[in-house]
């Protein structure tokens, strides 16, 4: 399932076709990637089923907010990671600065204005569909020939304005990089891989490991009970939409970046919906 592609079925012969050293590769660590997900997800909800108290009038939720990324080389990952610590902290920002000032003009305390910097402009510049970063990805993805040096070029032809100041273009390699002027400092990003990382696609020969092969009973349970999952979501959310006919335009798998931004937008909706209380880190890691 990993060398080798299976290519054809039903009533055309089945063929097994060599997968390259590149293919191979992507094919372990998306069968590698899927199954930590399915472990990790199983062990959230066993904690969950453990700990969870229900009809609770009052309850306390911690969030460990993990480090900004910024290494020698950062991809995909590093940006969503990024993302999702400008999310938190324009919480922090809104919280801290804007309502508590917002509190002190309407009670007139005397109080000297702090000033701060609003990063909402770089949230909405990763995350604001369609003219985005994660939008442009996704199209990049929507096509199958999509390459990363055209979602690169993209970027680059929609965001080197002046409007646009977080984005930059950089003089050396910008043939395989761009540069996000976040609060914490400049990132360099390296487009590599990135279609196939936002696609996130098993083939179905690890599908058929997974869910039939695998003489491990309960990793096998798991991924049959994942893949029923996405089902049971993908036509509840068909039903959802008045007036759509069923069997229009069929399944379309979501990307990586869209399930991602949906998932974080849920969280800061709750986390807005809640009173917050900031512990420092005196000591890290």
């Amino acid at each position: 399932a990993i060398t080798y592609k299976s290519v054809g079925g039903g009533k055309i012969s089945l063929v097994q076709t060599p997968l390259n050293p590149r293919n191979a590769v992507a094919a372990r660590n998306a069968l590698c990637a899927h199954i930590y997900c399915l472990v990790f997800d199983c062990v959230v909800s066993v904690i969950n089923e453990y700990i969870s108290v229900y009809n609770a009038p009052y309850s306390v939720g911690l969030l460990d907010i993990f480090g900004f990324e910024n290494f020698d080389v950062n991809s995909f990952p590093q940006l969503c990671i990024n993302f999702t610590n400008e999310s938190l902290h324009n919480l922090f920002i809104e919280h801290v600065f804007k309502l508590e000032q917002e509190v002190y003009v309407r009670e007139e305390v005397e109080w000297n204005f702090v000033s701060y910097e609003d990063n909402q402009p770089i949230i909405d510049l990763i995350v604001k569909r369609p003219i985005c970063i994660l939008g442009l990805l996704d199209e990049g993805c929507a096509t199958g020939s999509g390459k990363d040096s055209a979602v690169l070029e993209n970027l680059h032809a929609t965001f080197s304005q002046p409007k646009y100041k977080a984005y930059i273009k950089p003089k050396r390699s910008s043939d395989r990089n761009f540069i996000l002027d976040h609060y914490a400092g400049e990132v360099v990003y390296t487009v590599s891989d990135w279609i196939e990382k936002n696609k996130d696609e098993l083939s179905a020969d690890l599908t058929k490991l997974l869910e039939v092969d695998t003489s491990f009973l309960q990793l096998k349970e798991l991924a049959q009970l994942d893949t029923q999952k996405k089902m049971d979501a993908a036509e509840a959310a068909r039903n959802a939409k008045p007036g759509r006919r069923a069997g229009g335009g069929g399944n379309k798998k979501k990307t990586v970046a869209k399930t991602f931004s949906e998932s974080l937008a849920a969280l800061m909706e709750k986390l807005r919906a809640t009173e917050h209380h900031y512990i420092r880190c005196l000591k890290p890691n």
